[in-house]
This record gives C-alpha cells, sequence and structure tokens, in this order.
C-alpha cells in the first residue's frame, strides 16, 4: 500500500516539473527589418552595397526535385 501511495505522489507531482512561467512576448522582426544590412546582409567593404549574404542553405540527404527547385 505505501508503494502504490508513493507512486502516486511521485506522478501527480511529476506534471509541475520543469516547468516555468511564460516569458513576455516579443514580436518578430518584419522583413524590411531583416533585409536592412546586419547579421544575415553585410557591406564587408563599407561602400554602401551589401556584398555578403551569411546565410546557408539546407537540405536533405535525398533531396526531391521539388526541394531543390525551392533551393535554387
Amino acid at each position: 500500500m505505501n508503494r502504490v501511495l508513493l507512486l502516486l505522489l511521485i506522478v501527480a507531482s511529476a506534471g509541475g516539473a520543469g516547468r516555468t512561467a511564460p516569458g513576455d512576448v516579443v514580436a518578430p522582426a518584419s522583413l524590411s527589418t531583416f533585409f536592412k544590412p546586419g547579421a544575415a546582409f553585410q557591406d564587408r567593404n563599407a561602400d554602401g552595397v551589401v556584398d555578403f549574404v551569411d546565410a546557408r542553405i539546407v537540405l536533405s540527404e535525398r533531396p526531391s526535385a521539388a526541394d531543390i527547385a525551392a533551393a535554387l
């Protein structure tokens, strides 16, 4: 009987473990903000023109024709 009670106590208390209060909701950045020179689009020679894109296109090991077309 003690084992059953202990098991029920553990199961009942496990539901709240690891939960945190919700944080502040941050509004997503707009596309116009994303496309400004900064982290992804970089002007590495300071001439006022973006000349480097810090991004990668990741495909699965065996991409479909549609995946390849979308990546292109």
